[in-house]
């Protein structure tokens, strides 16, 4: 049983809703809280701003071809984010899937 098993009673719970578009959020709220985290974490460490500048390269990829339909988009969005900042793909993937402590 995971973690999140023991915290959660998923028994109570009759649906779960994906708010994947941000109509059921506050979207200037959760950016703004965004950006205090990301300076918050970046500003001491001024040699990883370069990570900083693909991040938000690729934020802006996905929200400019969100009517996108290639073949894999899960591939396609580290493939446009590593080919605009010059950087490998690996790097792109490893950074938009781990967790800022």
């Amino acid at each position: 049983m995971s973690e999140l098993e023991n915290i959660v009673a998923w028994d109570n719970f009759k649906a779960v809703i994906f708010d994947t578009d941000g109509t059921l959020y506050d979207q200037r709220k959760l950016r703004l809280h965004m950006f205090v985290t990301l300076l918050t974490y970046y500003l001491p460490r001024p040699w990883r701003l370069r990570k900083l500048a693909i991040l938000r390269k690729f934020r802006k990829l996905r929200e400019e071809n969100y009517d996108a339909t290639p073949e894999n988009l899960a591939e396609t969005q580290y493939e446009w984010c590593a080919a605009a900042a010059n950087v490998p793909v690996e790097l792109v993937k490893t950074m938009m899937q781990t967790k800022m402590p």
